[in-house]
């Protein structure tokens, strides 16, 4: 009952979240993609630790070394941080949790504005329509564009399949 409770307050709005209640979120049983709520609640588990900081970087060692010590390490991968294209008014936050065969990534990018890290875009796997998107890393594939005359960016991530395959590896990308 609990879980089915947590599952409904993140999917309606992040909330902050414990780890504890990421820990009940985890599905016992084989899974792909990632349920949605645990995705939401890694965000909001994540965002107060660096929100208010502006270089929000060093923060990645704190939350990862949380993750260990909480043992969540081996079902949920490390978190990442990071200024995409070098563009330091720009922020990037990956989270991973272990599914079937791979990790299942999700990307959230940020703005700083008025003193805080904003919340603008998120880019991540869902089964909602019924059929499965892939699942890549888009750590290693993430760029911002110049603006335009208006203003304007571009924001692009792409990345391997990192499913049980053979040596051949799509490449798949979102912009």
């Amino acid at each position: 009952m609990r879980m089915a409770v947590l599952a409904l307050l993140y999917g309606i709005g992040l909330c902050a979240a414990t780890l504890d209640e990421i820990r009940l979120l985890i599905p016992r049983e084989e899974t792909h993609p990632a349920p949605k709520p645990l995705k939401d609640a890694l965000r909001a588990w994540a965002e107060p630790q660096f929100l208010a900081m502006r270089d929000p970087l060093p923060a990645e060692a704190v939350l990862n070394g949380q993750l260990k010590q909480g043992g969540l390490i081996p079902q949920l991968g490390e978190m990442r941080l990071m200024y995409p294209s070098s563009e330091k008014e720009y922020l990037v936050l990956i989270t991973a949790v272990a599914v079937t065969c791979g990790t299942d990534y999700s990307m959230h990018l940020y703005t700083w504005v008025g003193g805080t890290w904003r919340h603008i875009l998120t880019n991540e796997n869902h089964d909602e329509s019924g059929r499965k998107a892939p699942v890549y890393n888009p750590g290693p594939y993430i760029r911002l564009s110049k603006a335009d005359r208006s203003g304007e960016r571009i924001f692009a991530a792409g990345g391997s399949q990192e499913d049980c395959m053979s040596c051949w590896h799509p490449f798949f990308y979102r912009a």
